[in-house]
């Protein structure tokens, strides 16, 4: 994936994880239809909205630009 680490993204977050997914995507919509393919049968999970700062890309990812 060619997204900026330094803009607003979007984290899968399966519902067993207390953590982030370590992918991050542009849109919700790549975020959402990346975690229907990857999903087992029943597994839940949420999209959440990242800022420049994220935990997951670390700071690395920000100064990449």
């Amino acid at each position: 994936m060619d997204r900026k680490p330094n803009r607003h993204h979007f984290h899968i977050h399966w519902s067993k994880n207390q953590r982030l997914d370590w992918e991050g995507f542009d849109t919700r919509a790549e975020a959402t239809a990346r975690a229907i393919e990857l999903a087992a049968p029943g597994e839940m999970f949420t999209i959440e909205e990242v800022s420049a700062t994220c935990s997951v890309c670390g700071p690395k990812a920000v100064s990449a630009n």
